[in-house]
């Protein structure tokens, strides 16, 4: 079975003009092919990505990606281009949001409980202010909030 959400990574970025990219299994556990494979591809949008992958990838990007390696230019390419990252089917921790802005500072970060979880799709984007907020109460980064003017029976 699928549903419109499954749909949604199959043709959402054909209806809105782009092109989607998928990562290759082979790919999966092996961090600096993925850094590559991204770069190479134009990513400029990463969703779907447990918080847990993401940061094993991050925490294997140089700090300076000055020198000539595949995976220093290949994090110059993604600090340059990756726009969006979308996280989902785990916690994400406020640790993960600090080490995004470290290592990839254009890219605008958003947690996501997708439609197994949720029944619908809660996302929140993760700015600075969240983040402070979620440390200081020593909680996780929150999936969404409230939407004004919409009421709910159960």
């Amino acid at each position: 079975a699928i549903n419109f959400f499954g749909l949604w990574y199959w043709i959402g970025s054909a209806v809105c003009g782009q092109r989607g990219v998928v990562i290759p299994d082979h790919l999966l556990l092996d961090s600096e092919g993925i850094v590559t494979y991204l770069a190479e591809e134009g990513v400029t949008r990463w969703d779907g990505i447990t918080p847990s992958l993401l940061g094993a990838i991050l925490m294997e990007l140089p700090d300076n990606p000055t020198g000539e390696s595949a995976l220093h230019k290949a994090t110059r390419v993604l600090r340059e281009r990756m726009r969006v990252l979308v996280v989902s089917g785990e916690v994400a921790r406020p640790w993960l949001a600090r080490l995004v802005a470290q290592k990839l500072p254009r890219a605008r970060f958003f947690n996501c409980l997708g439609t197994t979880d949720a029944g619908d799709v809660a996302v929140q984007e993760i700015t600075p202010a969240v983040v402070d907020f979620a440390e200081a109460e020593g909680l996780a980064l929150p999936v969404g909030g409230p939407v004004f003017g919409v009421r709910m029976c159960l």
